[in-house]
This record gives structure tokens, sequence and C-alpha cells, in this order.
């Protein structure tokens, strides 16, 4: 994980077997720094997810040694790198203007709810589901308000809004009506100003957009009740996205575009062809753009778990121009994890992509 703040790059490294902490750079050797040991005592912190707030101060998540997640504050010094939230869960925060959203387990205050850290001060948004835990998921920030994924306990798992105060804090519509929910957990992504989601809907994977009303959500195009679909991703005014169809035990996997439209939502290629894999591993596809195209990583688990396929592929959005450049295999029991967004980096002379494989 890297994020720039300054003329800085921060990043976790890991020093021996298990010591990962948070460093910076400058980009010499001499300005290469450990910027504090936050688990001195033979322990890790494992910090990543770092967020960028103004240039002066940044925030990062950390899963140490004794498994709890914590988010810290940094000014870039180790004195000035302090831990304000302790005990949250795995969903990633998000910065929405001055507020911190991230999801947390109180059970004094409403189990897992949504949480928010603003002024100094963390605290509950709103208690979405009194009689149980409302499991906030897919965090976005959408025109100074955040866009998620709760159960109210009546609704199931449903899309809603927030502006940071209990009262602001809403069900924007019941997509899929009944107690089981349209939650996909597909990130979300916007589009000349709408936000585009996946969502299950009477059953069928289904692409909507929404401006964050209820009447201005809608329906872009419903799928097959046996297609499944990762994240959104956006490159040259129109959404990317990969989608698999399952058929008994046999997957495929298709790069699809849409333009927002359901004559414009359409088939690139089909990337993987129908194989024995299983059908719970399209899974954590990330992108990223550079010089004219788009490269992600697809992993792929076995019919019977026992290796998995991590692809490197790219595409200039057209059906010639996307192609698989590599493919490497390993047994499923190395927990080898799939590479985000960030660990694919461009390099300055714009004629070479550096990637983890």
């Amino acid at each position: 994980y890297l994020t720039q703040e300054g003329n800085r790059i921060y990043f976790s490294a890991t020093l021996g077997f298990s010591d990962t902490e948070p460093w910076y750079t400058d980009g010499t050797e001499a300005g290469t720094v450990l910027l504090k040991d936050l688990e001195p005592a033979a322990g890790f912190s494992k910090p990543f997810h770092f967020i960028n707030t103004d240039n002066t101060n940044f925030y990062f998540r950390t899963f140490n040694s004794s498994n709890a997640r914590d988010i810290y504050k940094s000014d870039g010094t180790s004195a000035g790198t302090v831990k304000i939230v302790s005990g949250i869960q795995s969903e990633p925060m998000v910065l929405v203007n001055d507020i911190l959203y991230f999801v947390k387990n109180d059970a004094a205050s409403g189990g897992i709810e949504l949480w928010k850290y603003q002024t100094g001060a963390a605290s509950r948004v709103k208690d979405i589901h009194p009689a149980g835990n409302s499991f906030p998921s897919t965090l976005t920030a959408f025109n100074n308000m955040l866009l998620f994924f709760a159960n109210d306990g009546t609704n199931g798992d449903e899309l809603w809004k927030s502006d940071g105060t209990e009262a602001g804090t809403q069900l924007v519509t019941d997509i899929n009506p009944g107690a089981g929910g349209s939650v996909t957990y597909a990130k979300m992504k916007m589009l000349n100003n709408s936000m585009y989601l996946f969502a299950n809907k009477s059953g069928l994977l289904t692409l909507l957009k929404t401006d964050g009303t209820s009447a201005g959500t809608s329906q872009v195009k419903a799928f097959t009740a046996n297609d499944n679909a990762d994240n959104l991703y956006l490159f040259n005014n129109a959404l990317y996205f990969i989608k698999k169809n399952v058929v008994g035990s046999q997957v495929n996997e298709e790069l699809w575009r849409t333009d927002g439209t359901e004559a414009g939502t359409v088939l690139i290629k089909e990337l993987l062809p129908y194989t024995a894999v299983s059908a719970d591993y399209l899974k954590n596809i990330s992108f990223f753009t550079h010089n004219g195209r788009f490269y992600f990583y697809m992993d792929v688990e076995n019919l019977f778990g026992e290796t998995e396929q991590l692809y490197l592929c790219t595409s200039d959005g057209t059906t010639a121009g996307t192609n698989i450049i590599k493919s490497y295999s390993f047994p499923s029991d190395e927990e080898q994890e799939i590479p985000d967004d960030q660990s694919l980096i461009a390099t300055y002379d714009n004629s070479q992509v550096l990637f983890v494989f």
C-alpha cells in the first residue's frame, strides 16, 4: 500500500519474518525511514489502507499480532502518529470531506454499526438495527454523502446513505423487497454524476444507478440468476466489469462495458471459457490505468480448492485489444493475496508498468 503525502511516499514494509510497520521515503536511500514501531514488543502492526487528508495528515488501518484492527492518524512524525480508534471491523474506511467513516462493533452502543471520526472524536452515527447488527458494507463516498449497504432488521441488506448525522442516515430504497436484501459486496463506481452498483433484485444480478434518492434509483440491466460480477472500473467515460456465469460446476469469465444504458451494456470479450472452477472464486478484481490502457488481475480457484490461478490482463476497451498477459498457479493453502489497485504502479518514463505477481 502506497500513498503520497507532501514530498513523501508512505508504505508498509517488513523486517525479518513478521515485523511489519509503517515507513516513508523521499526517493533516496537515506530518506527511507521507519515512521514508527507501533508494536515494539516483537509484534507487528501490518499498516495498510493509507488515506491522505489535507497534505498534512493521513489515516491508516492496522491489523496487529493480537488480531486487533485499529485506526491511526499521522502527521508524518513518530510523535504525531497516534491511535485514534480501536477495535474496528474489516470493512474499509472512507473519508467524505472531514468525516472518516468506518464500521465498529461496540456492544454497549448497538453492536456492529456505522461510526465516524470527526473533530478529534469517534462516535456511532446511527443504530440502524436496534435489535442486532446492521453490518454496514461497501462504504462509498458520493456527492458529499456516504452510500453503503446495511440491514435494519426489516428490509435486509439494502442501500443506505448518510451525511454523518443520525437524522441524515436513511434507507435510499428497498431494491429487493423482503428480508433477503440486495447486497452483492461489489464496489460501486461513479459515472456522469450517478453512482452505479450491482444488486440482487428478484434473484437476478442487476446493474443499477442512483443519485442517492429513491426516485433517482433505476435499473440499467438485469442479468441472469447464474451471473455474478465484481468491481466496476471507470475508463474513457464508461464502466468496465468482470462478469461470470455459472452453469453447474462450469464457470466462465467475461469483460463487459456499460455507458449507463441497457443498450450500451455489452460484452467485450470472454476472457476464460467455461471451466470447472469454484463458483465462489471470482474475487477481488483490481484495475489500473496506464498509457491508454487498463490492467487488471483476476483470481480463480479450481473446483476442488487445490490450486488458484492469478491472471494479469489488459484492455483498451475493444475485443481485439483485450488479452491475458500472464498467469501464475499456486497452491490454495499458500494464502497468497491478490494484489490490489495500489500494487500496480506506472514508471515515471510512461513506457512500462511495474506489477506485483
